[in-house]
């Protein structure tokens, strides 16, 4: 890691509400919200979201460079720069988060174990490492984000964002694709083993909800999977609750999945969760008020840190 000195690590994984940064807001909401954050240090750095897969890749290097505020993840942004305000310490969120994910894509293969949701997502995804389909992964990369643009730019007109489709959302099936079993966490975590984390907040479940039966003992997974990665079996992990919202067919099962974070935190060790249902926009799966969700984050953080 290229890094000044920073006294804390914190890693800010899930979907994208976790990764959603200033710019993709409504220019309103957007100059709100950089008001709000104001002028302070900020260390937040986003682990690349690579194209594919490599058997023996590079780890990623992570850089603290300067860049426009307005392109960093919205809550990283807050919490790093709340936290140096609240302890006097610099504080440092290494954001490892893609839209769209299920919780399936973070965790290792080798954890998958007898849950019948894994497996059978396993088995509909088998690897492929041929030359074909690298090149077909790679011109779905490029496709997909002139989609994206072009839907981020809709969105902050506060025009209706084109459908994706389920091909264009995930792409070609195999090593290389984010976004099937076990794919993000070889190329977004995995990588990321020697790092200090004080903690892990997790801000994922949306995708789950059309199959929410299960996700508890998958986030169980997760933690454990994660705990023996980084050789810290009490790491701690707050789990930010999805908040309110009935936007599309598959919100009717949020509140499953909102129940079953809470359930992990109630039972787990070194596992807190975080309410927000309260702070979501009902029509809106990414709502602006991204300083909302970080003051609720906030105490939590705080807590372990006195902890420690």
């Amino acid at each position: 890691m290229e890094a000044p000195e920073i006294d804390t690590l914190w890693l800010c994984a899930g979907q994208s509400n976790m990764v959603w940064p200033f710019a993709w807001m409504p220019e309103a909401a957007k100059q709100h919200e950089l008001t709000r954050l104001g002028d302070g240090p900020l260390r937040v750095t986003r682990v690349p979201d690579r194209a594919w897969i490599e058997r023996e890749a590079p780890r990623p290097v992570l850089s603290w460079v300067c860049q426009p505020r307005e392109e960093l993840p919205a809550i990283p942004a807050f919490l790093s720069s709340a936290l140096c305000h609240a302890t006097g310490q610099s504080h440092g969120m290494v954001v490892s988060a893609i839209g769209g994910t299920r919780i399936s894509s973070w965790i290792p293969r080798d954890a998958f174990g007898a849950d019948p949701v894994l497996a059978n997502d396993a088995a509909q995804h088998p690897r492929d490492d041929s030359p074909a389909h690298a090149a077909a992964h790679a011109a779905w990369r490029e496709e997909r984000a002139r989609f994206d643009h072009e839907n981020h730019l809709r969105e902050a007109r506060g025009e209706t964002c084109a459908p994706y489709t389920r091909e264009m959302f995930q792409g070609p099936p195999g090593p290389r694709s984010l976004f099937f079993p076990g794919g993000a966490f070889e190329a977004m975590i995995q990588p990321l083993a020697t790092l200090p984390f004080r903690g892990v907040i997790w801000y994922q479940g949306e995708s789950d909800a059309e199959t929410p039966d299960g996700y508890s003992s998958r986030l169980e997974r997760l933690l454990q999977s994660w705990r023996t990665l980084f050789a810290n079996p009490a790491l701690p992990f707050v789990i930010v609750g999805l908040p309110n919202f009935t936007g599309d067919e598959n919100a009717r099962h949020w509140p499953a999945i909102r129940a079953q974070q809470r359930e992990v935190a109630t039972r787990g060790s070194d596992v807190q969760f975080v309410d927000t249902t309260d702070l979501g926009e009902a029509a809106n799966l990414h709502p602006s008020n991204k300083s909302d969700f970080a003051a609720r984050i906030l105490p939590t953080l705080l807590t372990l840190l006195q902890k420690s």
